[in-house]
């Protein structure tokens, strides 16, 4: 959305590093035309966004990791024609939450070596 652009540029304003995955590269080049200096790559888990289960059609929204400690994990339903709707999420916190530390090491697929945030501590 653009009050979600707008906050994620905000951030990267005050020096937050913001990376972002797409499930593909469409929606990959939407973003990065929106926020041009934030990094946007795809992440490679198109998985997420739907089950191989029938009748499934439950799809992970957004995945939010902030400070690699906590977790926001949002879903929604195709209920209607045109889509999305009955969002919810699931909020985490805490290193070795198992929500947290599944959530990190998924995301952390998508990303490259120098740019994941483990191995700057290394």
């Amino acid at each position: 959305t653009e009050q979600l652009a707008e906050q994620l540029q905000s951030a990267q304003e005050r020096d937050v590093n913001v990376i972002i995955g797409t499930v593909n590269e469409d929606l990959q080049a939407t973003i990065q035309d929106s926020l041009p200096d934030v990094e946007v790559f795809v992440s490679g888990l198109d998985w997420l966004s739907r089950s191989p289960l029938p009748g499934d059609d439950t799809e992970i929204s957004r995945l939010l990791l902030a400070d690699r400690e906590a977790i926001l994990v949002s879903s929604f339903t195709e209920t209607r024609a045109d889509g999305r709707e009955h969002e919810q999420g699931v909020f985490g916190r805490g290193f070795d939450n198992g929500l947290v530390a599944i959530t990190r090491r998924l995301m952390a697929t998508g990303l490259l070596s120098v740019n994941d945030p483990e191995a700057e501590e290394a």
